[in-house]
């Protein structure tokens, strides 16, 4: 539990039985696959009325590969930019802006990881639209 504030898995529930404020559940997968319509989507839950080429534009400028650009430059001429984390360290592949990966392994951090992830919060992934393997 550590700090009081519960386990992810209670987080997640505490959300998704939320009765009293309006949710939208957005997995990180299907916003990388369709990053377009769930920014739409996101905004159309929010009350706006995205407008398609604005929606694209918005899309493209925060890429992840503009956003390591933005990263690269601004570390490159000593800006304190809004990412944190020094040259050298992007450097040596240390950056803060990271890749946005889907479906990586747990394995590569831990032997045994994914078998103790899927033990704790299998069933709380599998409500979130995650399926067993």
């Amino acid at each position: 539990m550590g700090r009081g504030y519960g386990t992810w898995s209670a987080h997640a529930t505490s959300w998704l039985e939320n009765k009293t404020v309006p949710v939208l559940m957005v997995r990180y997968e299907d916003l990388r696959k369709k990053t377009e319509s769930k920014f739409a989507e996101m905004l159309a839950f929010a009350g706006h009325h995205p407008q398609a080429e604005r929606v694209a534009a918005a899309v493209r400028e925060c890429s992840f590969e503009r956003m390591r650009l933005i990263e690269s430059n601004d570390k490159a001429v000593g800006k304190e930019g809004a990412f944190s984390g020094t040259k050298e360290a992007l450097e040596q592949g240390y950056g803060f802006v990271a890749r946005g990966r889907v479906g990586d392994s747990l394995e590569s951090l831990s032997s045994g990881l994914d078998a103790e992830f899927e033990s704790k919060f299998g069933d709380s992934m599998q409500r979130l639209g995650y399926g067993r393997e």
